[in-house]
């Protein structure tokens, strides 16, 4: 969960009521279930930047850039993260799907108040933009050498 007081930690039900169905897995945060209160801005931002991950996941993932989520050990062993900043959280995704793994999301609430964002535009996007091509790259070459794409889920 992102320390920024947006997230109400009674929401973890939801995670845990997915968890016992889905151990292995990586969960999100949907935070655009209910987008109520969020700045359009970021909603805007939002809904492109998962329209993209969720094509290059093959996979629908609502809310790619929501804070809230969780990963299982499992997971985390098996992917190799080279990222920093806010890229990992996109990187997390598409190193899942790589590995296999299905997405999965979960309803919850955004508490929005008077707080600054720490993403800056202009290098923010950028560097989104980079990865996110340098992932596409390899995610092709992957493709060709399999034949193939990763089953989703294990």
């Amino acid at each position: 969960m992102d320390g920024d007081g947006q997230h109400d930690p009674q929401d973890i039900d939801q995670f845990l009521n997915k968890i016992r169905v889905t151990p292995e897995s990586v969960i999100t945060g949907n935070r655009l279930a209910d987008p109520r209160g969020m700045p359009l801005i970021r909603r805007l931002t939002n809904q492109v930047m998962s329209a993209l991950i969720s094509a290059l996941c093959r996979q629908s993932i609502p809310d790619t850039q929501c804070g809230f989520r969780f990963i299982s050990r499992e997971i985390l062993s098996r992917v190799h993260l080279t990222s920093s900043d806010f890229e990992i959280e996109t990187e997390v995704l598409v190193e899942a799907t790589r590995n296999g793994y299905k997405i999965y999301s979960v309803p919850v609430k955004t508490i929005y108040e008077d707080e600054k964002s720490k993403i800056n535009p202009v290098k923010d996007t950028l560097k989104f933009i980079v990865y996110y091509l340098k992932a596409l790259r390899a995610l092709s070459k992957s493709r060709r050498q399999d034949g193939s794409r990763p089953a989703a889920g294990t």
